[in-house]
C-alpha cells in the first residue's frame, strides 16, 4: 500500500473512533460538553457584558440543542471529505460519490443504533438526516477543493509556459 492510502485509511478510522467515543458518552456528560460550548459562544457574543447570568443560562438552554445538531453536521461533513478522499486515493472514480454517501450513511445509522445502548442517550432518525446532509456537504466540498486545486495547478503551469 502507498503512504497516501495508509494515511487516508487511518484518518477515516480515527474519524470513526472519534464519533464512537462521543457516542459512548453518557447523556449527562454529552450535555455538559454541549453546554460548555454554548457558554463559550455566549461569552464571545457578550463582549459588552450586558447579559445577566440568568439570561445566559436561559440562552444555554436554547443554544445547547443547536450546538449538538451543528456538531453532528460538521463532524459528518469532515467524514464525507475523509471517506471520499480515501476511496479516491484507492483509485475509485466511478460512483465514488454514491459509495462515499452509502458508507457515511451506514456509519451514521450504526452510530445512532449504538446510542440506543448508552445510558441517557437515544438514537434519532433526525440525527441520521443531519449526518447525511453533513456527509453530502463533505463530498461536495471535496470536489470543490479538488477543482480549485486543479485550477491553481493549471494556472501555475500556464505561467511557466508563458
Amino acid at each position: 500500500m502507498k503512504i497516501k492510502q495508509i494515511l487516508s485509511t487511518i484518518l477515516v478510522v480515527l474519524w470513526m473512533i472519534t464519533i464512537f467515543n462521543f457516542s459512548q458518552q453518557q447523556g449527562t456528560r454529552s450535555s455538559k460538553t454541549s453546554q460548555k460550548i454554548s457558554r463559550i459562544i455566549i461569552g464571545i457574543c457578550d463582549m459588552k457584558k450586558d447579559i445577566s447570568q440568568e439570561e445566559k443560562e436561559n440562552l444555554v438552554i436554547v443554544l445547547e440543542p443547536i450546538v449538538r445538531k451543528l456538531a453532528h453536521y460538521f463532524i459528518y461533513m469532515i467524514g464525507g471529505m475523509l471517506i471520499i478522499n480515501c476511496l479516491y486515493v484507492f483509485g475509485v472514480r466511478r460512483y465514488v460519490s454514491i459509495y462515499s454517501s452509502i458508507i457515511g450513511i451506514i456509519y451514521s445509522i450504526t452510530d445512532e443504533t449504538h446510542q440506543l445502548f448508552v445510558n441517557g442517550r437515544s438514537g434519532s432518525i433526525h440525527d441520521v438526516l443531519i449526518d447525511t446532509i453533513g456527509i453530502l456537504t463533505g463530498i461536495v466540498m471535496f470536489f470543490l477543493i479538488q477543482k480549485m486545486m486543479n485550477m491553481l495547478i493549471n494556472s501555475r503551469q500556464r505561467r511557466k509556459i508563458d
